[in-house]
């Protein structure tokens, strides 16, 4: 039979080493949990505005089933309808857009320059409202 040599103050530290190390992996599968909710969240929502985007460059391009003339372009009426798709699209994706800043750029908005200069410096030099089919939700 083996003695044990350990004096009293040494016992009972197994017990502290052991809750010690369950509380680190605790908390490190709480943070690897809120890692994967949060990387999940934002790859639905990713996917959220992309399609918002694609919706809202397809109503750019049609309008009631035609290809929009440039004699017809109104640019409110056309933003208005834009928004709306876009809006649409996030609805169908489990978002309110009430909660989504949602802006809509169109390339030959005449303030677009002074309102988001980086966006109008990626637009066409030679801009009329038909001419250009670039949009940007932001």
């Amino acid at each position: 039979m083996r003695k044990d040599h350990r004096s009293k103050s040494e016992k009972g530290q197994t017990w502290i080493i052991m809750a010690v190390a369950v509380t680190a992996l605790i908390i490190l599968l709480g943070f690897a949990i809120d890692s994967a909710i949060l990387f999940s969240n934002y790859t639905k929502l990713k996917r959220a505005v992309d399609a918002a985007a694609v919706a809202a460059a397809n109503q750019y391009k049609v309008k009631n089933g035609k290809v929009t003339e440039a004699s017809t372009f109104d640019l409110t009426l056309l933003r208005d309808k834009m928004t709306e798709s876009a809006n649409e699209m996030l609805v169908m994706h489990d978002f309110d857009p009430a909660t989504i800043d949602l802006h809509l750029y169109i390339c030959g908005d005449p303030d677009l320059d002074t309102l988001v200069p980086d966006f109008y410096a990626k637009c066409p030099e030679s801009i009329t409202p038909r001419s250009s089919t670039k949009v940007g939700l932001h």
